[in-house]
């Protein structure tokens, strides 16, 4: 043990490591919260992962075939293993329009 923390101990007539699972479960609970949010994030923004750079026109394109309002914002990934078509991820849905899910649906049946 520590000096610092006998003396801690001594003066609080506490167990510091009683602080330091209380300081344990806050940094838990704030990596929670931040994992919450990116999921949020990710939850209400359009990705679009594609083998190229899409043109705006496109991205529309995309949208409206899978029923996404135009109006929602749109990030457009570039993945060179997508050989071709796009994946795209909108509120918890996945729509693979890539040559491997074609393929993968395929072998399904």
């Amino acid at each position: 043990m520590s000096i610092g923390k006998s003396l801690a101990e001594k003066y609080t007539e506490k167990n510091i490591s009683d602080f330091e699972s209380v300081l344990n479960k806050i940094d838990t609970f704030q990596k929670s919260l931040k994992k919450i949010s990116k999921e949020k994030d990710f939850y209400n923004v359009c990705h679009i992962f594609s083998s190229e750079i899409l043109s705006q026109d496109k991205i529309n394109e995309i949208k409206n075939k899978y029923g996404i309002a135009v109006e929602v914002k749109t990030e457009n990934h570039q993945n060179e293993n997508i050989l071709g078509g796009e994946i795209v991820y909108y509120q918890g849905k996945k729509w693979d329009g890539s040559m491997r899910g074609v393929f993968n649906r395929f072998n399904e049946m």
